[in-house]
């Protein structure tokens, strides 16, 4: 069967189909915001912005001292 997704899935009748949205929907329940929950904890701390600012501070010249040594 064509389409987008991992698995698709050919229900053949509406009876069929109810029958097995009541098996699912239990499992859908307990489960459906998991991974978005588990994400949400482990991003809360983070910063809004994406970009951090440096200051470098560096020794110039210093690596002419050894080589003329």
């Amino acid at each position: 069967m064509p389409g987008p997704g991992l698995a698709r899935f050919s229900i053949p009748s509406t009876t069929d189909l109810f029958e097995t949205l009541q098996r699912l929907y239990p499992l859908a329940r307990d489960h459906p915001f998991s991974t978005l929950s588990a994400f949400q904890a482990a991003t809360a701390t983070l910063p809004a912005e994406t970009e951090a600012q440096r200051l470098t501070i560096q020794r110039i010249g210093q690596s002419l001292s050894s080589a003329t040594s």
